[in-house]
């Protein structure tokens, strides 16, 4: 089975939990989500990791694109484009500003408690990647280097909740908001 898929399952984007501390993140941040459309966007937003022989890497990269083009048969190009753009990677890819729901997906894995994140991302392997390219990127990308580096998965975690804070305060009003959500 592909990592992307067990990350589907039983990791860091499994099915039902994330969509649903996406929507825990986005009622944080901009207030009850009522739109149902929102909803659908929680659960599918990731979907296209199914499959995926990596996260970050090239086949990871286009994940978004199974989720945005099912957002955009149900509900429109704007739904679409706000599904493809919670990928921080494709939105600079295609020089536009990231989604609200990039915004609620960082703060989704800052949430996550620590002990329930770990233990799903460790026994999927997907941790090995996440580490690895932490370490490596630069920019607006990195999260972290000390727990990258020494292999310690709790302190690279709270290196990674406590960057994905500061990144949603950085970006939060560069997100692009779909018609007719607007921020609060």
């Amino acid at each position: 089975m592909t990592i992307g898929s067990k990350s589907i399952l039983y990791g860091a984007h499994q099915f039902i939990l994330h969509p649903i501390m996406v929507a825990i993140a986005w009622t944080r941040l901009f207030g009850f989500p009522l739109d149902a459309r929102l909803w659908f966007a929680f659960f599918l937003h990731d979907i296209g990791y199914f499959g995926c022989t990596d996260l970050d890497g090239l086949s990871g990269a286009r994940h978004p694109e199974c989720g945005a083009r099912v957002m955009r048969a149900l509900f429109g190009n704007k739904w679409g484009d706000f599904t493809l753009l919670h990928s921080r990677d494709y939105a600079k890819a295609s020089g536009q500003p990231v989604s609200q729901l990039c915004l609620a997906d960082k703060l989704a894995t800052a949430i996550t408690p620590a002990w329930l994140y770990l233990p799903m991302v460790c026994l999927t392997g997907e941790i090995g990647e996440y580490m690895r390219n932490t370490s490596v990127r630069n920019g607006d990308q990195f999260h972290s280097v000390i727990g990258a580096r020494t292999g310690d998965v709790a302190v690279w975690f709270e290196e990674l909740r406590t960057f994905n804070h500061r990144w949603i305060e950085r970006s939060r009003s560069a997100a692009v908001v779909p018609a007719p959500i607007r921020a609060a």
